[in-house]
């Protein structure tokens, strides 16, 4: 996944880092170091749960539903959730089933605490 921007949902401002934490993909707990793949860029593995996201990240290669908090300074938490694929199935093509499309992009608007 593509963390392509972090914003101010008031303001459109951007956010440019949060902390991401409490992961699950289609429900199973996930350390936050198994996030960091191949792909990644962007992130700082903080504990076994948390990682910092300074925009634009990218995170995760499994295929799932990732669900997770974004916190940053002055906002309130927010739980997202994101359905996640970086392959696409070919039909019909053999040898070759699949092919990286590439991550799926996401924006997250946080608003302010009062």
């Amino acid at each position: 996944m593509e963390i392509r921007r972090i914003f101010d949902s008031l303001s459109a401002a951007p956010v440019p880092q949060a902390v991401l934490s409490d992961f699950t993909i289609d429900g199973v707990a996930t350390r936050a170091e198994i996030l960091k793949g191949p792909f990644s860029s962007g992130i700082q593995v903080l504990s076994s749960t948390s990682l910092r996201c300074t925009t634009p990240c990218k995170l995760g290669f499994e295929r799932g539903t990732y669900r997770f908090l974004v916190a940053a300074d002055g906002f309130e938490q927010k739980r997202v959730e994101y359905f996640v694929d970086w392959l696409q199935y070919i039909p019909d093509r053999p040898g070759c089933d699949y092919f990286l499309k590439g991550a799926t992009v996401v924006e997250i608007g946080l608003q302010r605490t009062p």
